[in-house]
């Protein structure tokens, strides 16, 4: 089959989103299907997927706060959404942004059947808003994804049964396909040393963006917090606004905390050294850092949040802990 995927947000693998979209071209394509993507991303990779490149959307004062997120909306131009499914056999719009808004009339003025992805909760835009537990809010975002783009598609994918249930909660009418995004197979459980300088610690991972949701600073406090401070070895991977005062905060740790965007290798490797794998993020529909932990076999413990998917990851009650409380969470020894 020819398959195009329309992506509001893509390009560098630092979201969920954004991988997730990586994952599934990269599955279709090894199964013999012709993969075009329509995206701000321009080139041709190796595995042979098509990228049709769209210019980067700017919401004038939003555009920064995304930008240092990392994050790049699309700006859709309907000649190029024309080029990306004139030979599509099925349209799939990853997220219910404006590209994928403008591509519903002209789908249909051309036959194509097209599905569509849930992949951002409305937690993901109030938190940069500073109203993340705003229930009036939030509503009124979810209600006006599903107004302005959701009413126009059947078959909608979420990754979990979680965010399945949310949209049923706001009246959404669609069929929903519940299947994982799946994590890329390049992340399993491999032989290798630990590094010397880290022999003699307890070394807890976290990987993702660095940004309010995801409570990083959460982990740092309870580190400080914990009887074992003096023998924890923090890495904390990935990039995004709030690297800087995560690396201040970091400063009174005994042990330097090792922050950055690791190659694949050196992150491939840190989750398989590392004893413990902790994500306190209090938003996420899946969340694949967690799922690529877990496959490489590291024991994992996650926020008890409402609003996020991963404290179904949960073996039993000593993997969680109440969500924003450092204490209890340094009381998980």
């Amino acid at each position: 089959m020819k398959i195009t995927i329309i992506a509001d947000v893509y390009g560098v693998a630092n979201n969920g989103t954004a991988t997730g979209c990586r994952n599934l071209a990269m599955r279709l394509q090894e199964r013999g299907h012709q993969v075009t993507i329509l995206s701000t991303f321009a080139g041709e990779d190796k595995t042979g997927i098509k990228y049709i490149q769209l210019p980067k959307r700017k919401l004038f004062g939003f555009y920064k706060i995304l930008e240092k997120n990392g994050v790049m909306l699309a700006k859709p131009i309907d000649k190029k959404i024309v080029e990306a499914v004139a030979d599509a056999d099925v349209v799939h719009c990853l997220v219910g942004f404006k590209t994928s808004r403008a591509a519903i009339p002209i789908l249909r003025q051309m036959h194509k059947p097209y599905t569509a992805g849930f992949h951002s909760q409305a937690e993901n835009v109030t938190s940069h808003l500073h109203c993340m537990n705003s229930k009036i809010i939030n509503g009124y975002i979810y209600r006006r994804f599903y107004r302005k783009f959701y009413k126009n598609v059947e078959f909608v994918h979420t990754p979990t049964q979680f965010i399945a249930d949310i949209l049923a909660e706001y009246k959404f009418s669609n069929r929903f396909c519940v299947i994982t995004n799946g994590v890329n197979p390049a992340f399993k459980k491999i032989e290798v040393e630990r590094p010397e300088k880290y022999k003699d610690k307890f070394v807890i991972v976290n990987t993702g963006r660095y940004c309010k949701e995801k409570r990083t600073k959460v982990l740092i406090d309870a580190i400080k917090k914990s009887k074992y401070e003096n023998r924890i070895q923090l890495i904390c991977l990935g990039q995004g606004p709030d690297e800087k005062r995560l690396k201040k905060r970091a400063k009174k740790l005994t042990n330097k905390a090792e922050f950055g965007f690791w190659s694949f290798e050196d992150m491939l490797a840190a989750l398989n050294y590392g004893d413990l794998y902790i994500h306190p993020s209090d938003v996420e529909i899946e969340c694949l850092s967690c799922l690529e932990a877990m496959v490489c076999g590291m024991p994992c413990i996650f926020s008890d949040a409402k609003t996020t998917a991963t404290n179904t990851f949960a073996y039993d009650e000593r993997c969680l802990f109440k969500h924003g409380d450092a204490e209890d969470l340094a009381k998980k020894n």
